[in-house]
């Protein structure tokens, strides 16, 4: 996609407070981020800083200590283990609220790291953004890896929610923070 129909779609998206999923090659994902923050005025969600956070806070809440939470994590891809019902239960109490207020901000918004939500089952989280029968009050934008000669981008190796036009490959061009293309 071209830089011009790239930064169309993007300002439309703004315009009619869409959910786009936005794919860009892994070398260029920290420039991407801040080029469009700043070319775009999006805010920029640490989807993984937030489920850390309040995983943290909900395990303490259940007087669970962090280390036997990491120690389930690091069992998680272990069937036998039974961690993944435990840390999803977890993971699905602590983002309960703070999704629910995310999802109410009225800036758009450009969620990166959302690979957590995935690895804990919580993609149905994502997906609220994307369904058409919801409203959204402002653009929500989830910004994925992909190289060239992959498929359909994806979260922790799972299935990345995506619009009804699937995603939009960024153009390298568009990944150029603003101060460097104003020159």
């Amino acid at each position: 996609m071209s830089l011009p129909a790239a930064d169309a779609v993007l300002r439309d998206s703004l315009r009619r407070c869409s959910a786009l999923t936005l794919a860009v090659h892994p070398r260029l994902h920290a420039d991407c981020v801040a080029a469009l923050a700043g070319r775009y005025g999006v805010q920029v969600v640490d989807v993984a800083a937030i489920v850390v956070r309040e995983m943290r806070r909900t395990a303490a809440a259940h007087q669970a200590k962090w280390e036997a939470v990491v120690g389930l994590d690091a069992r998680l891809e272990d069937p036998r283990s039974g961690s993944g019902a435990i840390l999803q239960s977890l993971a699905r109490e602590a983002m309960a609220g703070p999704w629910s207020r995310l999802a109410e901000r009225d800036e758009p918004l450009l969620l990166v790291h959302a690979g957590s939500l995935a690895r804990y089952g919580l993609t149905d989280l994502l997906a609220q953004f994307f369904d058409l029968a919801r409203p959204r009050p402002a653009a929500r934008w989830l910004l994925l890896t992909r190289r060239a000669s992959e498929g359909a981008p994806t979260l922790d190796g799972r299935p990345a929610p995506l619009g009804p036009d699937g995603w939009v490959d960024l153009p390298p061009a568009l990944c150029v923070p603003v101060e460097e293309n104003a020159s």
